[in-house]
């Protein structure tokens, strides 16, 4: 059986960040593979740990939650800055390219997993 993903404590988050409804409950019955070749990682875990170390190294203190699998090694963050309970999702580029994008919020995001997921 899968690790069920998880969330960062809130003791190890920004002063006033607070993770979207939405989000939680998505991840609430989420299947791992369930948005391929977006992967939500454990928060508790490895990974989570040293892409939330990177992240809050970040200008905007970057709080991870999810990656593309495609090679390109892109972290979907969110704005750690944003203490609305609806943070815009950054992503953090891991490959030294240069690119940037992101998207409005959560549900914005999930909408591209969603639609890259069934392609």
């Amino acid at each position: 059986m899968m690790p069920q993903i998880d969330t960062y404590p809130q003791n190890s988050l920004p002063p006033g960040f607070h993770y979207p409804p939405r989000f939680l409950e998505v991840i609430g019955g989420l299947k791992q593979d369930s948005y391929y070749p977006w992967f939500f990682f454990r928060a508790q875990g490895e990974v989570g740990q040293l892409r939330l170390s990177l992240g809050m190294a970040a200008p905007k203190k970057l709080v991870p939650f999810a990656s593309l699998e495609s090679g390109d090694g892109d972290v979907a963050c969110f704005d750690g800055t944003d203490t609305s309970g609806n943070p815009a999702v950054i992503m953090m580029i891991t490959d030294g390219s240069g690119r940037h994008y992101g998207f409005v919020d959560f549900d914005d995001w999930l909408a591209r997993a969603t639609a890259d997921s069934n392609a």
